[in-house]
């Protein structure tokens, strides 16, 4: 009877935890390339997301396609800095990444607009928007130097790309 009684609380706590996690956000929602997209990040980019819609937009955004929407994007976000990764050395990309970011963040209106448009604090702007806005027009102008296009190497890198999404809205 002892046996059964830890077992069960064993049981117990595990789906406890596991409710927890998963109500926090701490599950994958996809792996790309041996990288994962955690449920925590999808939903706080889907939230500014769908905040900026109703900000700017008369319509309500649906919320299913505002998500898988957001999951994309967050998918082309990792892909273009594992190409910048190739590209550029990580001093070159912090340095290049860095001027590009220093027009933005010396803005003394950055922080309210953040607020007002995405209802993010600026460190969460930074991370969510300005970072991913940056490296795409990093990469876009280093292929753009080599005669590439931009658009066709997106497309390709998601079709070759190891990508599982787990979440099963999707």
């Amino acid at each position: 009877m002892k046996h059964f009684a830890i077992v069960f609380f064993v049981i117990i706590f595990s789906a406890v935890g596991y409710l927890y996690l998963t109500k926090a956000g701490w599950y994958p929602a996809a792996i790309v390339n041996s990288k994962i997209i955690w449920g925590r990040s999808l939903n706080k980019a889907t939230k500014a997301a769908i905040y900026y819609y109703k900000k700017t937009a008369d319509v309500e955004p649906d919320y299913k396609e505002v998500r898988q929407a957001t999951l994309e994007n967050m998918v082309e976000e990792i892909l273009i800095s594992q190409k910048l990764l190739e590209v550029l050395n990580q001093v070159e990309l912090t340095a290049s990444l860095q001027d590009i970011l220093d027009d933005h963040l010396n803005k003394p209106q950055l922080e309210p607009a953040a607020a007002l448009l995405y209802g993010l604090k600026l460190k969460d702007f930074y991370n969510l928007v300005l970072v991913p806005q940056a490296e795409r027009e990093l990469l876009e102008k280093k292929m753009t130097e080599t005669g590439e296009s931009f658009e066709e190497w997106l497309q390709k890198a998601k079709q070759s790309a190891n990508i599982v999404y787990i979440t099963k809205e999707f």
